[in-house]
């Protein structure tokens, strides 16, 4: 894990969180420019190349440039690849590229001199990526066989990747919304839609934001590393004493800087202190409805809630004459008010609703991320004064799971929670 952990067992056990690396993906993000970036935040490019020459892989070069973008001074990235014959049971294609399983990329990790975390989080890099590549091509993950992100220069990515967040030593990691860029990108299968994919189910549940460039902003090698380290998101620059900056180039050029940029720094912990609970103005929303099919609540909630509602649900009421009815109860932002607004007054039976501003005080939380029986889970973290109060596995994912793996649900709790 690369987060901060914590026991109930002991408050000697919870580390606060005082290391935050923000990714900032102006232009998205590929391998190579996050390997630039953590190079020009003060990973030592001798110790990266160093490790990774200790792998098994084949003879490559690794040099780091300062380029130019659009004026802004950035690290590039170059690797030049010397391709040996293969020893394991690889496949290679007619086309002379190495068409290698996710058991020959775990055997390279795992019979390395990397530290654990490191290994870890390369393992998670490429399991991500087999995951989304198992159900784009219909099939299982011991059976996909990495194309392009098998290739030399995308294990260098992400295997260098793996090795820079264990050099940074970060207790958690934020990144932006994610731009895709549009059109069209070659690979092994064909000429597919931008994003690819494969990089489009690694970014489900991630946010992504349009950006009108017609280019591939984002790999699936990039998704993949931010979806692996990535505790939370936000489009806005954490609350942060920044301390260094890097920035890597891609390699193409835009109208706007094509970097990524990498924001190291630290949380003043008196600031946190005394400002521990989130306050936000929202909208409380009510409405009485007695004449509706209860089978209805559950769809009209799940359009609220994915319409931008903080909370939505239904309580039991007893109303004039006696009748039963129910009580629908929201909270909203005002950037979402009008769309929740219009769901209440499309799906429901109501001719009215209640509207009134609150204040609501919340715990600071962060998604920390685990994998329990070779699947990943999401884990809800609350804080206050930079220490865990809250751990709670995002029950969708322990379901997803448990029917994956025919577990009961609750074991798969469980685990979760003892990875954390």
């Amino acid at each position: 894990m690369i987060e901060a952990q914590a026991s109930s067992n002991s408050d000697d056990s919870i580390k606060s969180i005082n290391k935050i690396l923000y990714i900032d993906p102006i232009s998205g993000i590929s391998g190579d420019m996050f390997l630039a970036a953590c190079v020009d935040l003060g990973v030592n490019p001798d110790t990266l190349k160093a490790k990774l020459q200790n792998l098994t892989l084949d003879s490559f070069q690794l040099n780091f440039n300062t380029v130019l973008k659009n004026g802004i001074r950035a690290i590039s990235t170059d690797i030049s690849i010397i391709e040996r014959p293969m020893t394991t049971d690889a496949d290679a294609s007619s086309n002379g590229h190495v068409h290698r399983h996710l058991h020959h990329i775990q055997s390279i990790i795992n019979s390395s001199s990397l530290s654990d975390n490191a290994k870890s989080i390369a393992n998670k890099i490429f399991l991500i990526i087999a995951e989304a590549e198992a159900f784009i091509h219909n099939t299982t993950v011991e059976k996909v066989h990495f194309h392009e992100v098998g290739a030399m220069d995308s294990i260098i990515d992400i295997m260098g990747a793996a090795i820079c967040i264990d050099e940074l030593k970060v207790d958690t990691i934020i990144c932006g919304h994610v731009p895709t860029g549009y059109g069209s990108v070659s690979c092994e299968h064909g000429v597919f839609p931008v994003p690819a994919p494969a990089t489009l189910e690694i970014l489900r549940d991630i946010p992504i934001k349009h950006k009108p460039i017609e280019a591939e902003l984002t790999t699936p090698t990039g998704a993949a590393i931010l979806k692996a380290i990535t505790s939370a998101y936000s489009a806005c620059i954490p609350d942060m004493k920044v301390t260094k900056i890097g920035y890597g180039a891609g390699n193409k050029d835009f109208a706007h800087p094509n970097v990524l940029r990498l924001l190291l720094g630290t949380i003043d912990t008196d600031y946190k202190h005394n400002n521990s609970l989130t306050n936000k103005k929202l909208v409380a929303i009510e409405a009485t409805i007695d004449d509706m099919q209860p089978e209805f609540y559950q769809h009209i909630i799940d359009r609220m809630m994915a319409a931008g509602a903080k909370e939505a649900f239904f309580l039991p009421a007893i109303m004039k004459k006696d009748r039963t009815g129910t009580l629908l109860k929201a909270l909203v932002d005002m950037d979402n008010l009008q769309q929740v607004k219009n769901i209440i007054f499309h799906e429901t039976s109501t001719l009215g609703i209640r509207l009134w501003g609150v204040n609501r005080e919340a715990l600071e939380r962060r998604y920390d991320k685990v994998i329990v029986r070779g699947h990943e889970i999401s884990v809800k973290v609350g804080l206050l004064n930079n220490r865990v109060v809250n751990i709670a596995p995002e029950y969708e994912d322990c379901k997803r799971v448990a029917l994956k793996t025919e577990a009961p649900i609750k074991l798969i709790y469980q685990e979760a929670l003892k990875q954390i």
